[in-house]
């Protein structure tokens, strides 16, 4: 039977005696060993800076999405006034229709471009890369 410290480092790390100190007494207070315990919040800082990047690319998205959907907004604006000036019209209803299909294609290629995106994996889910 394979050892559990098989696939492990041995490490020799210097620690100032206050960190020192507060690990222990966290490992203490977890019921772990002190080496436990440092694979531990190791483990919880991983998957917080994890955490931290899904959310900062989900904010993303969604300035994303704003400035696409202002941007068509903009469009249309633009290409209707110039329908005006030659002469052509198009009535409330058609423009919320032209909106409505241009922003859902939009948002419909923003949320595929998100799926392609690649993940991070978390202390939860290891089997994201």
């Amino acid at each position: 039977m394979a050892s559990k410290t098989a696939d492990a480092i041995k490490l020799v790390l210097r620690l100032p005696k206050a960190v020192h100190k507060r690990l222990k007494q966290q490992a203490r207070r977890n019921n772990t060993s002190l080496n436990a315990e440092i694979i531990n919040q190791l483990g919880n800082a991983e998957a917080a800076v994890a955490e931290r990047i899904t959310a900062a690319i989900m904010a993303d998205a969604e300035r994303m999405r704003f400035l696409v959907a202002n941007t068509v907004k903009m469009t249309l604006g633009i290409a209707i006034g110039t329908l005006e000036k030659l002469g052509h019209t198009i009535s409330p209803e058609h423009y919320e229709k032209v909106l409505a299909a241009v922003w859902s294609y939009a948002d419909k290629e923003i949320t595929e471009m998100a799926k392609r995106a690649p993940t991070v994996a978390t202390k939860d889910d290891p089997e994201k890369k």
